[in-house]
């Protein structure tokens, strides 16, 4: 209730960030099935104890003095490698590195603030409860940061930050006493700082270690105004997300209020369930009042367990020992900074005194203290944290020992680096999301807790996301909205989400597995019966490219699909164009050859749709007919254009009809006719699949064609399709009724494979065929929307591409600031600037005429 009147106080965007951050780190999530990573039916969990004798992978570590340092120094790193040439094999082999001898006294500053997160974590009436399948209840506090700075603190009360100084009071529960403790505030400050030091030098070194192909940004914002160029950059402009979290198995189910995770009003700060300072107390008063012998006895099982580390629990939770408490996951965002788990138990020491016994009569009368300690291993080490795994990228699973007794600063890749970071990197150089699981130690009595800390690094939310069109902020939200359609829920993570337009919870079924960010169901070639048959091969259901590479969680955007294989090859970027049919050297644009290639003279009419690259041009042909060509400035795998298909999957594609202009020239490239999906070059109608996107399934050539002619030609700087129809894939055209045609295009130029387009190579276009329009120059689809339509290009031919932006081509910004829900203020300052922008080229539009 404490979070719902924060969030109900608060403008929206803080609000869906703290919401955010609860669903991402987990508060909202159910265990993933490891079903999805590959391993199909007939391994649908990694037992724990398997994980024990898997191999240790000692993490690569980089101490503080090198890491913030602009340049390698040899001196400081063993052996014969630099700091910089660690960071590069870590976050190639495995994505993950740890930072050692971080100054100022951080392994004391790490103990000071789990102890009392720890301490604060049973009251905290801003905590929310999680429940796992392995028994394992987790309390969560959670908060934003900007940047690097250390922004709102954690918000332990859950009081409203935007509301009056009357309405906070009214609405916030009394903080406890161990979470106002002012040592313990600043102490979880300063710990904060030193976070978002040590991850500013690691994003410098990264981007250094990293550099992008050619300089070019990793990111653009939606007005592609200013570009983000390196993963500093990146971070520094973005809100991350950032938790405390405690793990613990409770006394019984009766201690978290609900199998969905979500906790009753103040249960866990009544003075009754404080008496019992244990870690895992999240009772009612009324119950603990019921079971207060059983707190006698929880306390005196804590205060056991805290002079051996080696005595075990009798909890039941121990039953589920052998279940993962986290399966194998990668992190949504470009990298998470955590701090490895550290085992605490809250020591409830019962005095009873002469004069307290004379005060209760013959009910007899004690004290109780309340003390949380760090439980140590025989040798006065830190106590065992559980198992956390990693998936290598040979398919084998590893344990990580982080060393320095735990006293590290741990900087693991995510989702981010795969969506954002890769993309733009020399060709090879791939850098490694890590996927990973967690199983809780086992013998953990139920005064004793896991605690651990997590900072995940996002995009910034007014940053495109290329392959989506839209905003990142607004690929958060709909993850919320879907998160809500399905009832809230979600899966399970250390700070942990998929992929960010994913549906949030999904469980496949009994006959899917999890692959290309979707459910997908087995086929008759592919289950985890028809695989296991396959005894000689030793194949298993993978989810896998046409290329045989394997993504073990799924999560990839591509044609992937379930596949009996015994492939361990990771999805690497798709090959390049080869180098005997790439644009010849010499082909460059200021040679004006492309001018020639293009003849406007005989067609009158042309949309650019590339800008200086690829153009649409047009004539009528007598009666319905239009002949059209698409021309590009270079060698192209493939070309297309065809009307949009009104409602269909991704933007109107899936369905639509279109005509398609292939450059095949080779049947044996990249492993064959069949990985290649080879047709031939040539031009042909078809219709794209109306669920799946990927070409495989629908190369085949519409039965009925209406093309009265055709050719695909591509020379050594140049390509061109060209066409004369009337109608495509049994779709007519509009050409002679005043009517415009919306129409969908793409351009593949990277390779040779009916891949992705990439960003920038496809959109849609309005064109009325029966009215000629001139030459129209290209208008950037990002820029704020004008109502008018384009004007054919004159002298004067900028000043019209900007005043005549295409709106169904655009985004608006106030448009995308309501929709979002954003606070007033900010629609307001919106629509200013938009009127401000609209009335200079009112006046622009005025100043033309008047001259």
């Amino acid at each position: 209730l404490s979070l719902a009147r924060a969030m109900m106080a608060a403008p929206v965007t803080h609000a869906i960030m703290v919401l955010l951050a609860l669903l991402l780190m987990g508060g909202l999530h159910n265990p993933v099935d490891a079903a999805r990573i590959g391993a199909g039916a007939s391994v649908a969990r990694q037992s724990s104890s398997s994980l024990d004798t898997a191999p240790v992978l000692e993490v690569p570590t980089i101490s503080y003095d090198d890491l913030v340092m602009s340049a390698p120094d040899t001196s400081r790193v063993s052996g014969a490698s630099a700091a910089h040439d660690v960071l590069r094999r870590a976050m190639l082999e495995d994505g993950i590195v740890s930072i050692s001898g971080i100054p100022g006294g951080f392994a004391q500053l790490r103990r000071d603030v789990m102890l009392g997160a720890a301490r604060c974590g049973t009251e905290a009436p801003a905590a929310r409860t999680t429940r796992f399948e392995d028994g394992t209840a987790r309390r969560t506090f959670a908060t934003v940061t900007k940047g690097f700075d250390v922004g709102d603190a954690i918000d332990f009360a859950g009081t409203p930050k935007h509301a009056g100084p009357a309405a906070a009071a009214a609405a916030a529960t009394p903080t406890p006493a161990s979470c106002s403790d002012p040592a313990f505030l600043a102490r979880t400050e300063e710990f904060r700082a030193v976070v978002s030091t040590v991850t500013e030098a690691f994003t410098q070194r990264l981007s250094e270690v990293f550099p992008t192909q050619d300089g070019a940004p990793l990111l653009w914002d939606m007005p592609h105004a200013q570009s983000f160029n390196t993963v500093e950059d990146v971070v520094r402009a973005a809100e991350h997300l950032e938790h405390f979290h405690a793990y613990h198995r409770p006394v019984s189910s009766s201690d978290s209020d609900d199998d969905t995770g979500s906790t009753s009003p103040s249960s866990s700060s009544s003075s009754s369930s404080a008496s019992s300072s244990s870690a895992s107390s999240s009772s009612s008063s009324s119950d603990a009042a019921e079971n207060a012998d059983a707190d006698v006895d929880v306390e005196e099982a804590s205060s056991s367990a805290v002079s051996s580390s080696s005595s075990s629990s009798s909890s039941s939770s121990d039953a589920n020992a052998d279940i993962n408490t986290i399966d194998l996951h990668a992190d949504q965002g470009l990298f998470i900074a955590f701090t490895p788990g550290l085992i605490v138990d809250t020591v409830t020491t019962t005095t009873t005194t002469a004069a307290a016994a004379a005060a209760a009569g013959s009910g007899g009368g004690s004290t109780s203290s309340s003390e949380v300690r760090e439980v140590l291993a025989a040798d006065g080490s830190a106590a065992p944290a559980g198992v956390f795994y990693l998936l290598r990228r040979d398919g084998t699973r590893a344990r990580a020992h982080f060393g320095f007794n735990g006293d590290v600063l741990v900087l693991m890749l995510g989702d981010g680096v795969d969506a954002i970071v890769n993309p733009k990197m020399p060709e090879g150089v791939q850098l490694r999301s890590a996927p990973h699981g967690m199983v809780m130690p086992a013998g953990l009595t139920p005064s004793q807790a896991r605690m651990w800390y997590g900072r995940m690094f996002l995009p910034p939310a007014h940053a495109l996301s290329e392959p989506h069109g839209v905003t990142f902020g607004e690929l958060r939200t709909r993850a919320i909205t879907e998160v809500h359609a399905s009832g809230g829920v979600g899966s399970g993570g250390v700070g942990c989400s998929r992929m960010m337009l994913e549906t949030e919870g999904t469980q496949c079924a009994d006959n899917q597995m999890y692959c290309w960010m979707r459910c997908m169901n087995y086929t008759a070639a592919a289950s985890p019966a028809v695989c296991a048959a396959d005894a000689a091969n030793n194949t298993r259901l993978q989810c896998a490219s046409q290329r045989d590479e394997v993504v073990p969680d799924g999560k990839k955007h591509g044609d992937y699909h379930p596949t009996c294989t015994n492939s361990t090859a990771n999805v690497t970027a798709d090959p390049a164009m080869p180098a005997q049919y790439a644009t010849a050297p010499n082909c460059s644009s200021s040679s004006g050859r492309f001018d020639a290639f293009l003849n406007k003279a005989s067609y009158p009419n042309s949309h650019e749709l590339v800008k200086g690259k690829l153009y649409l041009q047009w004539r009528r042909s007598g009666g319905d007919a239009v002949e059209a060509r698409m021309a590009y400035d270079g060698v192209v795998g493939w070309l297309a254009v065809g009307p949009e298909n009104p409602g269909g999957g991704h933007n109107g594609m899936n369905g639509a009809p279109v005509v398609m202009g292939v450059y095949d020239p080779d049947p044996a490239l990249y492993g064959g006719a069949a990985w290649l999906n080879y047709v031939g070059t040539g031009v042909a109608e078809r219709v794209i699949h109306h669920t799946e996107s990927a070409f495989r399934h629908w190369k085949e050539p519409y039965a009925t064609p209406a093309l009265v002619s055709s050719e695909m030609l591509v020379t050594k700087c140049h390509s061109a399709m060209t066409f004369k129809t009337s109608k495509i894939s049994g779709v007519a055209l509009n050409v002679t009724g005043n009517t415009s045609n919306r129409l969908i295009w793409g351009v593949h130029t990277a390779g040779l494979l009916k891949g992705y387009h990439g960003f920038g190579n496809r959109g849609h276009l309005d064109v009325d065929f029966s009215k000629d329009v001139g030459h129209l120059a290209w208008v950037n689809p990002y820029a704020v929307a004008n109502p008018s339509p384009p004007a054919a290009a004159t002298a004067n031919t900028t000043a019209n591409t900007t005043a005549n932006t295409s709106a169904s081509s655009t985004y608006a910004a106030v448009t995308a600031a309501d929709k979002s829900g954003g606070p007033a203020s900010s629609r307001a300052s919106t629509r200013f600037v938009v009127a401000a922008a609209t009335a200079v080229v009112v006046a622009f539009a005025i100043q033309m005429l008047v001259s």
